[in-house]
């Protein structure tokens, strides 16, 4: 049987399909719709801090009375739209991590973990502002608290491992190990911001657990005023 070649007939041309491509080489230059989804990403976390800042305001006790006790419902709503704009923006993040992922297989490690640490943070986010909802909250009161703590707890581990991980960035290919002068950064700044935040965060969900509002008059006034309280007292 003649072989495959140019000289017989029956022998067609075809070209080898090229699997499209995920990871990026170092020089990528980015394109327009790359360039809208690195602003989406941004505006995500933009607009989530924005909404979890009025969700702050409006849940002191004070302000949570406002317009007739819907303040508070405001607050509630303002974290969980807040919550799914950092979802948004960690899934975003998640595939720039995968496009991204040059050097060494610790570094690649180290990546992933940080954007997978990120996603599980938000997505136990989403479900600790559910319960802040008044219609949730009386179900599990200690819910929402806790579900805060443990995505603050990761927020935490990956600004640590961002951290980490710059240190370990050297412009000069040349050079390796640890070097802590590279802290000094927009990324470390940032990783450390959030650190800093997460730590926050926890703070004000330990005084939003129930046993800890039963020790603040302004709170314990607020509820009793607004017939909430025997929904939590119940539960203490």
């Amino acid at each position: 049987m003649p072989g495959l070649s140019p000289r017989h007939s029956h022998f067609s041309a075809q070209v080898t399909p090229h699997p499209p491509q995920v990871l990026l080489h170092d020089n990528h230059q980015l394109a327009m719709w790359e360039k809208c989804l690195e602003i989406s990403r941004v505006g995500s976390y933009f607009v989530g801090s924005v909404l979890f800042l009025l969700g702050s305001i409006y849940f002191y006790p004070e302000y949570s009375i406002m317009w007739n006790g819907d303040a508070g419902v405001f607050a509630s709503w303002c974290f969980v739209v807040g919550c799914l704009c950092f979802f948004t923006g960690a899934n975003l993040d998640f595939i720039q991590a995968i496009r991204h992922n040059h050097g060494t297989q610790l570094r690649q490690v180290l990546r992933a973990f940080n954007a997978l640490c990120n996603y599980m943070a938000t997505s136990i986010f989403i479900l600790g502002a559910l319960y802040f909802l008044p219609t949730w909250y009386p179900k599990a009161p200690e819910l929402g608290c806790w579900s805060f703590f443990v995505g603050c707890i990761l927020f935490c581990i990956a600004a640590v491992v961002e951290i980490i991980f710059v240190c370990m960035t050297h412009e000069d290919p040349r050079v390796s190990g640890f070097k802590i002068k590279n802290i000094f950064c927009s990324v470390a700044a940032m990783a450390l911001t959030t650190f800093i935040g997460a730590l926050f965060f926890i703070l004000g969900s330990w005084y939003y657990l129930p046993r800890s509002l039963a020790m603040i008059p302004d709170v314990y006034r607020y509820f009793k005023s607004s017939n909430r309280w025997n929904e939590i007292e119940s539960k203490v």
